[in-house]
């Protein structure tokens, strides 16, 4: 994402997002031809995994273009209202039962993200709005991925959302693409490196768990966000904004003292790999 806010500033978001995700095609290929063998990438439902690859898509291009001027730190914070989305998504799609105790504790990282976006909305035009929605893009991705998993391996997963990327943003930035410099290229390719293993990462975990029990993790994201964004771009969030953070953490960390409380059988069960 840091990497995507110094490139945006040059470089459509569209393109960027399709050399991200081309990167990431290319990695997918290489693993399943020389790792597994092509027949792995077979799947019995490419259409959903045709969509799931649009609302990844969409939810890339909404992150990028609001990090063109939102800070980083900022940007990154807001994306935590996927949890509620989340939260909301898992009973009636996934059947799942939530707590009330999550919701109060969801309900409450809400509120910090509030705080963060309160002294964001002047002077950022459509930024904050931009990452709400990539949020919420974010969220069916995820309860899409955790349906999908039932069925395929995570390789199969990142290989369609990556191609659907690659076509999708690439035929978006063909109308202003720009040819990146040698320094700018490399940084796209480490870009997609980079994401490329947290996607499988992400993969994995949404195999083994439920969204709402992993929801938490992602809160460490926050304290990243915030130590690139002094170091690369010299931005310091407020006390509303670090206010808004600490509440949006105390909630995560609610919410995971809560799901470990069910002991084992909260734990979903395992499905295959």
């Amino acid at each position: 994402d840091a990497l995507a806010k110094r490139l945006a500033t040059r470089y459509p978001v569209a393109e960027i997002a399709a050399m991200r995700n081309a990167v990431h095609l290319v990695i997918v290929c290489a693993a399943a031809f020389f790792l597994y063998g092509a027949r792995t990438l077979r799947t019995s439902r490419p259409a959903w995994h045709a969509l799931r690859g649009a609302v990844a898509a969409a939810a890339t291009l909404c992150m990028f273009a609001a990090l063109r001027t939102v800070p980083l730190a900022n940007v990154v914070t807001l994306l935590f209202i996927t949890p509620l989305f989340l939260v909301a998504l898992s009973g009636p799609v996934l059947g799942e039962k939530i707590r009330h105790g999550q919701w109060i504790a969801v309900c409450a990282g809400l509120v910090g993200v509030v705080f963060v976006a309160r002294p964001t909305l002047d002077g950022f035009g459509w930024g904050v709005p931009l990452a709400i929605a990539a949020a919420a893009f974010s969220a069916v991705n995820q309860v899409m991925s955790r349906k999908l998993a039932q069925h395929d391996k995570p390789l199969v997963g990142l290989f369609y959302i990556s191609m659907a990327g690659t076509v999708l943003l690439g035929a978006v930035s063909a109308v202003e693409w720009r040819a990146p410099r040698g320094e700018d290229l490399l940084l796209m390719i480490a870009m997609g490196l980079i994401a490329a293993v947290a996607y499988f990462g992400v993969f994995k975990a949404i195999e083994l768990a439920p969204p709402h029990r992993l929801a938490p993790f992602y809160y460490l994201q926050i304290m990243t966000a915030v130590s690139l964004g002094y170091w690369v771009f010299d931005e310091v969030p407020d006390a509303w904004a670090m206010f808004g953070m600490a509440v949006i953490i105390a909630a995560g960390l609610v919410c995971f003292a809560l799901e470990r409380s069910r002991g084992p059988k909260s734990q979903a069960p395992p499905t295959s790999e």
